[in-house]
């Protein structure tokens, strides 16, 4: 393990948890728009 110091380690941190906060933002709105109709 290498030694990091902690700054990177919490930005790295960060980073990967606004990119999976994207991902999933995209995955839902791809839910949405395959398996809700349009007309309500």
């Amino acid at each position: 393990f290498p030694a990091m110091p902690l700054s990177s380690l919490f930005a790295n941190a960060v980073l990967r948890a606004q990119h999976l906060h994207q991902l999933v933002a995209d995955t839902y709105k791809e839910f949405e728009r395959t398996y809700i109709p349009e007309a309500q």
